[in-house]
C-alpha cells in the first residue's frame, strides 16, 4: 500500500515538473531570495532573518495543508469558551499579564519562524506563526534549566528533562518588532501593548542578554515565592490541618466543649447558694482552655488556606464569627451586659458540621432547602391570614350568656392567635373552646347554670381551616422540604462521584488516555464547522515543527500543555489505541491532518457512546422507563450514524466512478481527437476496437450508443 502511494506521488511530481519551466519550478526559492535580499538591503542581516522567518511561517507544509480545508484566520477561534463557564482548551498569549514581550525568530530544524514571545510571572509563552490568539507552546519557569546567550543575537532556553517539555531546547533570535509583527498576524488585530517600534539595529545583540537576565530573574523570583520559608510553612500547615487525624481531633474537642457547656447550664454554679458552686472554677478554666485551642486552630486554618480558599469556604467564615464572639465574651467577663455573649458557646457544636462529611452534607442540604420551604410557608401564612380576616368579619359580634363580647375573633391579631391555637391542636383551659358558645340554663330548682352550645358556623369555619392549612398546605411545606433535601443530597453525592471519576480518568488506558481532552472538547463546539476549526487549531499547536504531520512524541508533549484537568499523560499504548493500531499512520509513524481529524472525530463519537451507555445503566437502575427509551433511541442513532456514513461514502465513490467513466467515454468519442481510437461495443459479440471514420478505418456505419454503459 505504501509502495503504491509512493509511486503515485513520484509520478505526480514528475508530471508537475514536466509541465513547468525551470523558472516556474524555482519560483518559491526566487521569492524567498528576493524577500531576504530586499530586507537585507534596507535593514541589515537581522531583518533578513525576519524576512526569512516571515516567509517560513507562511509557507510551511502545515499551513498549506490547513489552507486547503479552512481559513487560517477562522482557525484561531476554534475551541474557545463554549457556554461562558467552560475555560478554553487552547489559551491565547497572555500579553496583558506579561513582564516583557517581543517578536523573535524561533529556530526549528535550522529554519526560523516568526514568533511572539511573552514572559509572565509563571512561564515563558510564545505563539509560533505570529498570531497572539493561539499560544502554541510555553515553558514553566520552574522547568527552565538553562538560559544562555549565543553568538550573533541568538539565545536559547533549555527545559528540564523531567518537565512537560522533556528537555527540549528552544533557540531564538531577536528581530525588529516594527518590521515583522504586523506582517505575521495574517489579519489578526495587533494588541496595543505590542505596537512598539525599535529602529536601532545595534541593540539586537544587547536585547538577547536582556532577555536572558529577565528570564533568570523571573525564575528566581518564582523559586523564592514557592520555596521560601513562608511558602513551605503554609504548605505544611495546610497538609496537617486537612489530614483526617487532625480533623477528628478537632471534632472531639468541639464535642467535649459542648458537653462542658451543657454541664454548666445544668449545674448553674454561678447562682447563689448553688450546691454545685465548687464546679464553677473548673468550668471557667475549661472554657478558657477550649477558647484558646479554638483560636489557635482558627489561625492555623487561616494561615494554611489563605486567602481565596479560606474566604470562599462558608464554614471558615462561621468559625471566625463563633470564635471571635467567644474570645470577646472571655475577655469581657466582668463587663455588665456583655456576659450574655457566653451563650454563643453553644453554637460551637455546629462547627462539627464543617469537620464531619456526613453532617456537612445534611447541613448543606438543609441550607439549600430554606428558600423553597419559605416560599411554601409564606403561602400557608397568607391562607391563614385570609381566614383570620374572614373570622373577624363573621364572628366579631359574638357575645356570651351575660352579653359580654367573646374575644376569640374580636381583632385580626386575636383571630390569628385563635387560629394558631387550632392549627397547633392546643387550647388553653382558661380561655375555652372557640366552637362552644356559653349560655345560661335554668335548672329545675330555679338555679341558673352556665352551659355551652355548639356554634356550627364556627365549627364549619374551623374545619375548612384545618383541611386547607393543616392537611394541605403544611403537608406541601413538608413535601417541598423533603424534595429539596433529597435533591441537595443527590447533588452532593454527584459532586463526590465526579471528583472520584476525575481522579480515576488519569490512569484510564482503555479509552486511549484522551478522556480529559474529549470531555473538554464536547463542551466547546456547537456545529461541525466549529469542531473542524477546533481540531485544526489543536493540530496546529501539536505540530511543533510545522511539517504537516504529528508523531507520537509531538502528541505526547503537546497534550500535556492543553488546558485539561487532570493533565494528560499519553503513553504508547494510548497512542496505539487511538490510531487503530497504526492504521491511521503513514510509513514514518505520523498522523496527517486528515487522519488526525478522523481520529479525533471517532474518539469523540466513542466518548459520547460510552457515556450514553453509562447514563442508560443509571436510568435502568432508577426504573425510569421514559429516560431508558429516550437514551436507547439516542444511542441507536449514534451507533447507526457510522453505517449511514459508510453508505454515503460508498454512494459518493460509485458516483465519482460513474462520472469518471462518463468523462472517459466523452474523451474517447471526441470527434476532434483525430489520433484517438473509438471503442465500440456490440451486444451480440465481444467488443473489439475499430478505427474511427476520422482515421479512415473501420466501419463508418457503426456508432456507439451513448446511453448504453460501456
Amino acid at each position: 500500500k505504501m509502495g503504491a502511494v509512493g509511486a503515485a506521488n513520484a509520478m505526480a511530481a514528475a508530471i508537475r515538473g514536466k509541465g513547468q519551466s525551470p523558472g516556474a519550478r524555482n519560483t518559491r526559492g526566487n521569492r524567498a531570495v528576493q524577500a531576504s535580499k530586499s530586507y537585507r538591503d534596507t535593514s541589515g542581516d537581522n531583518t533578513a532573518e525576519g524576512a526569512e522567518a516571515l516567509y517560513n511561517s507562511r509557507n510551511t507544509h502545515l499551513r498549506k495543508t490547513l489552507e486547503k480545508h479552512l481559513n487560517l484566520n477562522d482557525m484561531h477561534i476554534g475551541f474557545e469558551q463554549g457556554d461562558g463557564h467552560t475555560t478554553p482548551l487552547i489559551e491565547p498569549l497572555p500579553l496583558f499579564d506579561s513582564i516583557k514581550q517581543t517578536t523573535v525568530a524561533l529556530i526549528i530544524n535550522n529554519k526560523s519562524f516568526s514568533c511572539h514571545l511573552c514572559l509572565t510571572k509563571e512561564r515563558v509563552c510564545f505563539s509560533r506563526g505570529g498570531d497572539h490568539r493561539t499560544m502554541t507552546d510555553y515553558i514553566p519557569l520552574e522547568e527552565v534549566d538553562k538560559v544562555e546567550a549565543l553568538q550573533e543575537g541568538h539565545w536559547s532556553i533549555t527545559s528540564s528533562p523531567d518537565g512537560i517539555n522533556s528537555g527540549r531546547v528552544y533557540e531564538f533570535r531577536n528581530l525588529h518588532s516594527d518590521e515583522t509583527l504586523t506582517q505575521s498576524q495574517e489579519g489578526a488585530p495587533v494588541p496595543a501593548t505590542l505596537n512598539r517600534s525599535t529602529s536601532d539595529t545595534s541593540g539586537v545583540h544587547e536585547e538577547s542578554g536582556i532577555w536572558v537576565n529577565e528570564i533568570m530573574q523571573a525564575r528566581e523570583r518564582k523559586h523564592l515565592r514557592e520555596h521560601s520559608f513562608m511558602a513551605r510553612a503554609q504548605k505544611w500547615c495546610r497538609f496537617i490541618y486537612d489530614s483526617n487525624p487532625c480533623q477528628i481531633f478537632i471534632a472531639v474537642l468541639i464535642f467535649a466543649n459542648f458537653f462542658i457547656v451543657c454541664v454548666d447550664a445544668q449545674a448553674r454554679p454561678d447562682e447563689p447558694n448553688s450546691e454545685y458552686a465548687h464546679l464553677g472554677y473548673y468550668i471557667d478554666k475549661l472554657d478558657v482552655f477550649f477558647t484558646c485551642i479554638f483560636i489557635v486552630e482558627l489561625f492555623f486554618n487561616m494561615f494554611g488556606h489563605w486567602f481565596v480558599d479560606f474566604v470562599q469556604n462558608p464554614w471558615s467564615i462561621f468559625d471566625v464569627v463563633v470564635v471571635t464572639i467567644s474570645a470577646i465574651a472571655l475577655a469581657t467577663t466582668n463587663v455588665p451586659g456583655v456576659s450574655v455573649l457566653r451563650s454563643i458557646r453553644a453554637l460551637r457544636v455546629l462547627r462539627l458540621a464543617g469537620k464531619l462529611r456526613s453532617l456537612k452534607r445534611i447541613i448543606t442540604a438543609l441550607m439549600a432547602s430554606i428558600l423553597p420551604v419559605l416560599n411554601a410557608f409564606v403561602i400557608a401564612i397568607i391562607v391563614a391570614s385570609i381566614f383570620s380576616v374572614l373570622g373577624v368579619e363573621f364572628f366579631k359580634n359574638r357575645v356570651d350568656a351575660n352579653g359580654e363580647p367573646i374575644n376569640d375573633f374580636l381583632t385580626f391579631a386575636r383571630a390569628f392567635y385563635t387560629l394558631f391555637k387550632v392549627m397547633s391542636f392546643q387550647v388553653w383551659v382558661d380561655e375555652g373552646y372557640p366552637v362552644l358558645k356559653p349560655t345560661n340554663v335554668t335548672a329545675s330548682d330555679g338555679e341558673i347554670i352556665q352551659s355551652f352550645t355548639i356554634d356550627f358556623l364556627v365549627l364549619f369555619y374551623l374545619v375548612c381551616l384545618v383541611i386547607s392549612v393543616l392537611w394541605v398546605l403544611l403537608q406541601v411545606v413538608v413535601a417541598v422540604l423533603l424534595d429539596n433535601f433529597v435533591q441537595a443530597t443527590q447533588k452532593e453525592e454527584r459532586m463526590e462521584a465526579v471528583k472520584r471519576l476525575n481522579d480515576a480518568e488519569d490512569a484510564n488506558l482503555k479509552t486511549g488516555g484522551l478522556e480529559p481532552l474529549l470531555k473538554k472538547m464536547s463542551n466547546l463546539f456547537d456545529t461541525s464547522q466549529q469542531l473542524t476549526f477546533g481540531i485544526a487549531r489543536l493540530f496546529f499547536v501539536l505540530d511543533y515543527d510545522e511539517t504537516g504531520y504529528v508523531n507520537f512524541q509531538e502528541l505526547k508533549e503537546g497534550v500535556k500543555k492543553l488546558n485539561c484537568e487532570p493533565r494528560i499523560n499519553l503513553q504508547w499504548e494510548d497512542f496505539n489505541i487511538v490510531t487503530e493500531h497504526g492504521e491511521l499512520l503513514n510509513h514514518r509513524g505520523e498522523l496527517s491532518f486528515l487522519k488526525f481529524d478522523v481520529m479525533m472525530r471517532k474518539q469523540l463519537k466513542v466518548y459520547v457512546q460510552r457515556h450514553l451507555t453509562d447514563v442508560l445503566a443509571i436510568a435502568q437502575r432508577s426504573h425510569n422507563i421514559e429516560n431508558q427509551v429516550m437514551i436507547s433511541a439516542l444511542r441507536f442513532m449514534v451507533l447507526q450514524q457510522k453505517e449511514d456514513n459508510d453508505n454515503d461514502k460508498l454512494r459518493q465513490r460509485v458516483k465519482r466512478i460513474g462520472d469518471r467513466l462518463k468523462n472517459l467515454t466523452n474523451f474517447v468519442q471526441d470527434p476532434g481527437g483525430g489520433h484517438l481510437r473509438r471503442v465500440t461495443f456490440n451486444s451480440s459479440s465481444t467488443s473489439s476496437p475499430e478505427r474511427s471514420p476520422m482515421d479512415g478505418g473501420g466501419n463508418p456505419g457503426t456508432h456507439h450508443n451513448p446511453h448504453k454503459p460501456p
